[in-house]
């Protein structure tokens, strides 16, 4: 009897030791989805990363915690590459605040430092006032997001990285984002993003922004490669849709102010930021920088920029292929840049100063370079040096369907859509804005052109104050505001292009005639509208 109790309250010792440890830790919870481990204090969170066993659970923020009492590298990361966190973390609309994280050397930082799992998700959750720094692939939230789902969460504070992958939000994703945004002052060497630093293939971002400061910085390893307000990198194969940036963006190559260079598919987007190159050094290029996207061998469609994107060359430096929407768009092997149903409104500045140069400046386009371009349009204030046009500095690849307005200047190679052609195919398009300050080669439509063809493409000799072009027809303004001009010219009146006949240019209908009252199809609703509305009143009046 005696050994039958002793055996029994032995038993007895050791489940609810088991049951003390499964019920006791945390605040709660058994890890389980339905019964998840619940997180209530910050010595709850930080003990996470003290239990690797527990890193495929479960777990639920039930309340706002404060990192403060946690410097330097105190804070346990959760994730490694050697044990990733794969369970599942549910802020449930909590926010941690104060997370600090410094080293310069340290590798995977953020509050998960590495997530590999396709179970595994973040969601609902906010960061706010994070002080983060380490080597390679940091982020506010997460290092590298392997294969997790992150959704509706955010950060705030500042994030940076002596290494590559820095992201405002994720250092690099291979996964899914959606609905997040960050305010993050976000620094780093290579693939910079405001909210990713590196979006990679096969991965997803939607209905994403992001509103921060973003640098990337050039030592003697790194070249400050990839810097973007929403993304670095987007690779081949990636989609972005339905996301914004209104950043402040400064990098060296590959600068966008939504993402510095795209393989993927980017749709729905827009950029109101800045752009701009440096810290400026002699000797150094400044190459594909753009309002939107900065080197793009993807696909862009329906998209916009308003941005500001001023690219100033120092003595003994360069700058090459500035553009209001797009940098570059190069075609290489089976990729190609495809530009669709975007435009640009901003100002683009290629500024140099003696000794210096900027080349490849356009309001769309700075470099069109083997790509495609369709049914766009810029009316983006251009200036530079070399090769610069209202929609395109340079192009050897396709333009058709697209117009430009605003007004261009610079030394050679001028032109009021394009500044330089070679090789190129132009067709059904036109330009309106003045073109001025040039010294050689400068046109109403095109400044100079090698081998290429120009086809149904027309210019305004009166707005452009140029009556020769080397490439496309002159025309008057009336003439330019009549629907035979271009019919006349074959030009596509069903799908594509619209026109006022007698009141306005040609628009393209992907733009334009939406709203009843704008009655000039000029985009707008102003008291131009208002004058052609009383006109025909009284003409129906009498």
């Amino acid at each position: 009897m005696k050994t039958r109790t002793a055996f029994i309250l032995s038993l007895t010792a050791i489940i609810t030791l088991a049951a003390g440890s499964a019920f006791g830790a945390y605040s709660g919870g058994i890890g389980e989805p339905n019964d998840p481990y619940i997180i209530a204090t910050a010595e709850d969170l930080n003990d996470i990363g003290n239990h690797q066993e527990d890193w495929n659970k479960n777990f639920k923020l039930v309340a706002d915690v404060n990192l403060a009492g946690y410097t330097g590298t105190q804070f346990n990361r959760i994730g490694t590459p050697e044990s990733p966190f794969c369970g599942v973390f549910d802020g449930n609309g909590h926010v941690i605040y104060n997370l600090t994280y410094i080293s310069t050397t340290t590798d995977f930082v953020g509050v998960f430092g590495y997530i590999w799992s396709p179970a595994a998700e973040i969601k609902n959750l906010g960061l706010e006032d994070v002080n983060v720094m380490g080597g390679g692939h940091i982020g506010a939230m997460i290092g590298w997001n392997r294969s997790g789902t992150v959704s509706n969460c955010y950060s705030t504070g500042m994030v940076s990285g002596t290494k590559q992958y820095i992201g405002g939000l994720i250092g690099e994703n291979d996964s899914i984002v959606s609905n997040c945004y960050s305010t993050c002052e976000v620094n780093g060497c290579a693939y910079v993003g405001g909210l990713v630093g590196y979006n990679s293939m096969g991965s997803d971002i939607s209905n994403c922004h992001s509103t921060g400061t973003v640098m990337g910085f050039a030592t003697d390893m790194c070249y400050s490669l990839g810097v973007g307000g929403l993304v670095g990198v987007s690779g081949i194969g990636t989609t972005i849709t339905n996301c914004y940036s209104m950043s402040t963006v400064t990098g060296f190559y590959d600068v966008g102010d939504l993402v510095g260079q795209n393989g993927g598919n980017i749709s729905d987007c827009y950029s109101t930021g800045a752009v701009s190159s440096g810290p400026f050094t002699a000797g150094f290029e400044y190459m594909q920088i753009g309002g939107l996207v900065g080197n793009n061998f993807g696909i862009v469609s329906n998209c916009h920029s308003t941005a500001t994107v001023s690219v100033s060359s120092t003595e003994g430096s360069h700058s090459y292929y500035i553009g209001g929407l797009i940098g570059l768009n190069s075609g290489t092997g089976s990729y190609i840049g495809n530009i669709s149903h975007c435009y640009s409104t901003g100002t683009v500045s290629g500024f140099s100063t003696e000794g210096s140069y900027s080349s490849g400046v356009g309001g769309l386009i700075g470099s069109n370079h083997d790509g495609s371009i369709n049914k766009c349009y810029s009316s983006s204030i251009v200036s530079g040096s070399w090769g610069i046009g209202g929609l395109a500095g340079y192009n050897t690849g396709g333009i058709s369907n697209c117009y430009s307005t605003g007004s261009v200047t610079g030394n050679e190679a001028i032109g009021g859509l394009i500044g330089s052609d070679y090789h190129g195919a132009v067709s059904d398009c036109y330009s309106i804005g003045s073109v001025s300050g040039a010294l050689f080669n400068f046109g109403g439509l095109i400044g100079s052109i090698s081998d290429s063809n120009i086809a149904a493409s027309f210019w305004d000799t009166e707005t452009s104050g140029r009556t020769t072009s080397a490439g496309g027809e002159g025309k008057t303004t009336v003439e330019m505001k009549m629907l035979s001009t271009f019919t006349s010219a074959g030009w596509d009146f069903v799908d594509a292009w619209g026109i006022g006949n007698g009141q306005t240019y040609p628009y393209l209908k992907s733009f334009n005639g939406i709203n009843p009252a704008d009655l000039n199809y000029s985009g707008t609703v102003d008291f131009e509208d208002f004058a052609i509305f009383s006109s025909h009143w009284l003409e129906s009046s009498n």
